[in-house]
């Protein structure tokens, strides 16, 4: 930081108050997001992208001035170009697609995953445009076919579907959901009802492909941490639609729909199955 200008520095300090302490967004995940949109692949083109932008101009030209593009490929490149050849090797074993879609029961746009490890993106993984998303280079092989199964199946239904939207509106007005949307860290994200919902939904699922494949993790341990304890629905959603699935296959929408009415997802039985849940032996 001692490379950039005091104009610079106040110029990302900017950058941060918008879009993380004003706009409760992730920093990393709204720029990728717009340059998602477009091939650009070194800061000159960025440049030219944002040329009726003065600021973010000002900030990319301020990198390029102090060196980041000579140290970016002396430093990052080496390590990332490394992981890809590890990762190549693996990845064809894990055909995640069929997987999603069976629990989805829908298509999903490609049968084809890009996944871009970059060197700043740490702690997040990122789903961009269509079946696209970004993960950092450190993280081991589970953490990456992790990312990748819940980055693909977000949303986890057809956001048309009426059954879903009343669904979500059931859930999202369940005492417990709302004490998490209203009390937690802003900066986690998921500051509504329906983005918990969502999220949770999606983690769930997630824990139940990766199970497919071997990757399962702690689930209870990991809920009983992340952001903060604030994800209540995915160990209900999990357990319950593991149950359903035992009894034979159905799309997480319709398993979803109709515990939402039956009060599954919700209330006392929420309560009860979170209570059950966290008082487990592995999770302590």
């Amino acid at each position: 930081m001692r490379l950039f200008t005091p104009a610079e520095q106040a110029a990302f300090v900017e950058l941060k108050r918008m879009i993380k302490d004003e706009g409760r967004g992730i920093i990393s995940a709204q720029l990728t997001l717009f340059y998602s949109a477009v091939p650009d692949k070194c800061l000159p083109e960025m440049i030219r992208t944002v040329q009726d932008s003065s600021e973010m101009e000002a900030a990319l030209r301020a990198l390029d001035r102090v060196g980041f593009p000579a140290y970016w490929a002396a430093n990052a490149k080496p390590k990332i170009d490394k992981r890809i050849a590890e990762l190549s090797s693996d990845l064809p074993k894990y055909n995640i697609i069929p997987a999603i879609e069976k629990r989805l029961g829908f298509p999903l746009a490609s049968d084809a995953v890009t996944v871009y490890l970059l060197a700043y993106s740490e702690p997040h993984g990122i789903r961009i445009t269509g079946l696209r998303f970004i993960t950092h280079v450190s993280y081991p092989f589970r953490i990456f076919l992790h990312n990748a199964i819940h980055e693909l199946m977000h949303p986890p239904f057809l956001s048309d579907d009426p059954g879903v939207r009343e669904a979500v509106g059931l859930v999202s007005r369940d005492p417990l959901v709302v004490d998490k949307v209203e009390h937690h860290d802003l900066s986690f994200g998921y500051n509504s009802a329906g983005g918990l919902i969502e999220e949770d939904a999606v983690q769930a699922l997630e824990q139940i492909v990766s199970e497919q494949f071997a990757a399962d993790r702690n689930a209870c341990q990991y809920w009983k941490q992340q952001d903060g304890g604030m994800h209540v629905l995915a160990p209900a959603i999990c357990l319950g639609y593991k149950e359903a699935l035992a009894q034979g296959d159905e799309s997480f929408s319709k398993w979803f729909t109709k515990a939402a009415k039956s009060g599954q997802t919700g209330g006392d039985r929420l309560k009860k199955t979170l209570e059950i849940f966290f008082s487990a032996p592995d999770c302590r």
